[in-house]
């Protein structure tokens, strides 16, 4: 069974950062006060950045099956340090991730709706304290550095496995450029996303044709 959730896991992990990326409205990166609220009250607003928070936790579950499957045929030391950090540090920081995902996906939501409804509110200035709120911009930045870490252990606890290079190394690559993404426009983030879910396919055929049995 772990052996088949690696690469299910994978691929829905692609899915939903694809989804994250060509779902969500981009309204906001405009700074307009009207296109912003419009882009945040939008119910796709909160579909999309559900299925990327959703995203990160799948790289959680995808990260525990890999080391799992390595440590059940043995070509993973239990007490291997890399293989602690590929699991420990992607469910951590995918923790991390999660909270910073929260206000984005709920309070900017209200904040737009609010905004359309009439209420006076700086949406440009609102929004932008609770993007930019100390602590939680640390943890959203510290989480995403986590994933990265722990995804290229990840692909080397794969690579010990049986899995092909070809397979494991773009998915890894493309995790680690994470935080790096989200300063590029709109196309290019989507071009990320679309882009990061061919490398998680690539990467379930290498697990897929290791050899090992499930």
């Amino acid at each position: 069974m772990t052996q088949r959730l690696v690469p299910v896991s994978a691929v829905a992990a692609g899915v939903l950062m694809a989804t994250f990326q060509l779902a969500r409205p981009w309204g906001d990166v405009s700074e307009e006060p009207q296109a912003m609220a419009a882009a945040f009250a939008d119910p796709r607003w909160v579909f999309a950045h559900l299925a990327g928070a959703a995203a990160f936790v799948m790289l959680a579950v995808f990260a525990q099956s890999v080391v799992a499957a390595g440590l059940r045929d043995q070509s993973v030391r239990r007490r291997s340090p890399v293989a602690q950090i590929a699991s420990y540090g992607t469910g951590i920081g995918a923790a991390f991730v999660l909270l910073y995902y929260g206000a984005e996906t709920f309070a900017l939501h209200e904040i737009g709706r609010a905004a359309l409804g009439g209420a006076d509110i700086d949406v440009v200035a609102l929004s932008g304290s609770i993007r930019m709120n100390l602590v939680a911009v640390s943890l959203f930045g510290v989480g995403l550095l986590l994933v990265a870490v722990a995804m290229i252990c990840l692909a080397v606890v794969a690579a010990r496995a049986g899995a092909a290079a070809w397979g494991t190394w773009p998915m890894a690559v493309l995790a680690a450029l994470a935080l790096p993404q989200f300063m590029l426009p709109p196309v290019g983030r989507m071009a990320y996303g679309v882009v990061f879910l061919v490398a998680t396919v690539l990467f379930a055929v290498a697990w897929t044709r290791r050899g090992v049995r499930a």
